[in-house]
C-alpha cells in the first residue's frame, strides 16, 4: 500500500501540532551504548554481524584488542544543541522532545501566523542564522552582514520561499537529520544513510491528541525501562521542565543528587541554576494555555529563546506534572490501577477514555499512524489535498471518544 505524501498530512501555511520522529537505520544504537566484541576464533560470526550493524566502530585496534562498551550518548547533545537553535529561529514551537539510543521524537507546533508578521529583515536574519554563510571557530553562526541580508530581503521570490520555510516542518526536520547524519559519518569515517527512512509525522487535531502525544514523548525513557520517574528520564523535555519548575519556585534541590541524575543529558550552558531566558526549558513552549486569552493570539516570545510564549494545553503545569507522575507509575507497574479523581476529571474534559489511558501511552504511534484526534475531530482527519480520510485504527478512536 503506497504511503501518503507529506502534503496530505502537513501544510506549512496552517497552524498545526505535529508529532515527529526519526529512527536510525538497521536498528543501530548510534546514540547510546554499544558492546564492542573482541577478536577470537570463536566469535568471528558475531564480530562480522556487529561490524555490519555498527560500521566504523570496530575498525580501531584498541577495540579489536579488548571488548568494552562504546558510549555514543554524547551524540544526543548534538541534537539538543541543534533543536535549541531551531526553536529560537524557526517559526515553530517545540513542545517537548525525547532522544533515545536509536531514535528521537518531538512534538511541535508550526506558527505561520507569527512568521507572517515578521519583517523582511527578521525573516532573512533568521534563515541566515539557521543556515549561516559564515561560522565562528566554534561552529556557531556569525551574524549576517547587510549584503547577506539583502540577497534575501531584496529578492521577493526568494523572500517568499524563505518565509514559508520558516514554518515548514519538513524544512526543519531535513536540516536536523542532515546535520546529525553528516556529523556522525564524519566522526566514524563512513558515508551513506544514517536514518532508516524519512521522518514520521502524526498530525494532532485537538487538545486531547496533543495531550496524549506530549506525554507519550515525555515518558519515552520510562516506557523503554531506562527510568522509573520523570526526573530520571534523560534527554527529555519532561525532565527539563521539572528541573526548571523546581528552580523557578525555589523548591529545595539536592544538587549532588540532581547532578548524578542528569549525567550527560545537559549542555554546559544549561548547568546549573538558570532562570528565565537561561532556564533549562527556556526553548520549550509553555504547557498551560490561558483559556481566557483569544486562541488566535500570536504571543511572540519575549525572551527570544523560543518562537512564542503561547501554551498548548488547558491545564496547569502542576497538573501536567501530576499526570506525568501518575502515568509513569502506570507504565512501570504495567497494569492500570484505580484512576485518581483529578486524572479522570482531566481526561474526561479532554474527551479521553480514562480506562484506556495506559494503552494510549503504550501504543500511540501504532494507533494513530498519520493523524490523531477525538471523535469530535473526525471530520478534520482527512488528507489536506485529496480530502480522503486518513488511516486511524478503530481501537484508537475508541480511546479518544470525545464528547460523544
Amino acid at each position: 500500500m503506497p504511503r501518503n505524501t507529506r502534503s496530505e498530512i502537513l501544510d506549512p501555511d496552517q497552524v498545526q501540532c505535529v508529532l515527529v520522529g526519526t529512527k536510525v537505520a538497521h536498528g543501530r544504537f548510534l546514540f547510546g551504548k554499544v558492546l564492542s566484541i573482541p577478536v577470537t576464533q570463536k566469535n568471528t560470526k558475531a564480530r562480522k554481524k556487529a561490524k555490519r550493524s555498527l560500521p566504523g566502530a570496530l575498525h580501531r585496534k584498541a577495540r579489536r584488542d579488548a571488548g568494552f562498551e562504546d558510549d555514543f550518548t554524547y551524540r544526543r547533545r548534538w541534537i539538543v544543541q541543534r533543536i535549541k537553535r531551531y526553536a529560537r529561529y524557526f517559526g515553530i514551537d517545540l513542545v517537548t522532545f525525547a532522544i533515545m539510543s536509536n531514535h528521537y521524537h518531538m512534538v511541535i507546533r508550526t506558527r505561520p501566523d507569527l512568521v507572517a508578521r515578521w519583517s523582511d529583515t527578521d525573516v532573512a536574519r533568521r534563515m541566515l542564522m539557521i543556515s549561516p554563510r559564515r561560522k565562528t571557530p566554534e561552529g556557531d553562526p556569525c551574524e549576517p552582514t547587510e549584503q547577506e541580508l539583502d540577497m534575501i530581503r531584496n529578492n521577493p521570490i526568494e523572500l517568499a520561499k524563505v518565509r514559508r520555510k520558516l514554518s515548514d516542518t519538513s524544512a526543519m526536520m531535513g536540516r536536523l537529520n542532515q546535520y546529525i547524519a553528516t556529523r556522525i559519518n564524519w566522526e566514524q569515517g563512513t558515508d551513506g544513510h544514517l536514518w532508516g527512512d524519512r521522518y514520521h509525522s502524526v498530525r494532532l487535531e485537538d487538545e486531547a491528541a496533543v495531550m496524549a502525544a506530549t506525554m507519550y514523548v515525555d515518558l519515552n525513557p520510562v516506557r523503554a525501562g531506562l527510568a522509573t520517574v520523570v526526573e530520571n528520564a534523560q534527554f527529555s523535555g519532561g525532565q527539563r521542565r521539572l528541573l526548571a519548575y523546581s528552580i523557578e519556585r525555589n523548591v529545595p534541590i539536592d544538587e549532588a543528587e540532581w547532578m548524578l541524575k542528569l549525567g550527560l543529558g545537559w549542555l554546559q550552558e544549561d548547568v546549573w541554576l538558570g532562570r528565565g531566558a537561561e532556564a533549562a526549558d527556556a526553548f520549550l513552549c509553555p504547557i498551560p494555555l490561558n483559556e481566557l486569552e483569544p486562541q488566535s493570539g500570536e504571543k511572540q516570545s519575549v525572551s527570544g529563546a523560543r518562537c512564542s510564549d503561547k501554551g498548548v494545553l488547558p491545564i496547569s503545569l502542576e497538573r501536567y506534572f501530576e499526570m506525568l507522575d501518575y502515568t509513569a507509575r502506570l507504565l512501570v507497574d504495567g497494569k492500570p490501577g484505580k484512576t485518581p479523581e483529578y486524572v479522570e476529571a482531566i481526561l474526561t474534559r479532554l474527551g479521553i477514555a480514562a480506562g484506556g489511558w495506559l494503552t494510549l501511552m503504550t501504543d500511540f504511534c501504532r494507533l494513530f499512524p498519520h493523524v490523531a484526534g477525538t471523535g469530535d475531530s473526525l471530520e478534520r482527519m482527512k488528507g489536506l489535498r485529496s480530502d480522503r480520510p486518513l488511516a486511524v485504527r478503530r481501537e484508537g478512536l475508541a480511546l479518544l471518544p470525545g464528547s460523544s
